[in-house]
């Protein structure tokens, strides 16, 4: 028993990142003619650490994230973040995407994670 406990503190993840996909609006078109998604991003920094990490998102070529993309976690707080990502329609060949989210501490490489989401919208 003392053992198992031993190797779950080894192993421990110290973060972890959970995207939750806003299920009010599966999409919505900007002033700009984009296709956006909101999103709520939460980052678990279970570290004994304060670290600033750097938000970044794949899957589809163009996306851009029009929400801050830095943020400070404290040790041991979960920050929750909304965000949106943004388009545009003529990238799109189809009307959904499978997207990752990354986040990874600016002062410390091998602290990331990553989140797999979707990305809804309408082509061109």
């Amino acid at each position: 028993m003392i053992a198992g406990f031993c190797y779950s503190i080894i192993t421990r993840v110290p973060v972890a990142l959970d995207v939750i996909k806003d299920r009010g609006a599966l999409y919505q078109l900007t002033g700009m003619g984009r296709i956006e998604n909101s999103y709520t991003v939460k980052v678990m920094n279970m570290s004994a650490e304060e670290h600033v990490f750097s938000l970044g998102v794949t899957g589809l070529e163009g996306l851009v994230i029009t929400t801050p993309t830095r943020f400070t976690v404290a040790p041991g707080e979960v920050f929750s973040q909304p965000t949106s990502i943004e388009v545009s329609p003529a990238n799109m060949e189809k009307s959904h995407y499978s997207i990752e989210f990354a986040v990874q501490a600016v002062d410390d490489v091998s602290l990331y994670a990553t989140s797999e989401s979707r990305f809804l919208g309408s082509p061109e």
